[in-house]
């Protein structure tokens, strides 16, 4: 972001992200939109805000339900698991914010059963 624009934290339109490029909120902001293009319930996806367990920092990540399962959609997989299970994404982080259009919720995990992060408190 400092070197892209002249930022240490800025969040990117997708026109700009495609120009520039970004970091883990643009990637995962991005792909948000793809899917909602194309279709994808808003309610069954998530902007994930998270932090890393071994790291000690933050992280961004797209979370998105199909038939009750929840994928992570993460751009620093490696190698080439950009898809993740819940339960391989849980493992290395976690949860603090889920953002869509239809809210943002301070949480500690998705949930399938609710269409909310489960054990949440709604802030906005």
């Amino acid at each position: 972001d400092l070197e892209n624009y002249g930022e240490e934290e800025y969040w990117a339109t997708p026109e700009e992200f495609l120009e520039n490029g970004g970091d883990c909120e643009d990637f995962a902001l991005a792909k948000y939109l793809a899917l909602r293009y194309f279709g994808w319930p808003e309610e069954d996806m998530w902007l994930l805000l998270v932090e890393k367990k071994q790291e000690d920092s933050h992280h961004a990540v797209l979370a998105a339900r199909r038939n009750g399962n929840i994928f992570i959609l993460d751009n620093l997989s490696r190698p080439a698991h950009l898809l993740l299970t819940e339960g391989q994404f849980m493992r290395s982080f976690s949860p603090v914010y889920a953002v869509n259009s239809l809210g943002i919720w301070q949480c500690s995990s998705p949930d399938a059963d609710q269409g909310r992060p489960k054990d949440s408190e709604q802030v906005q």
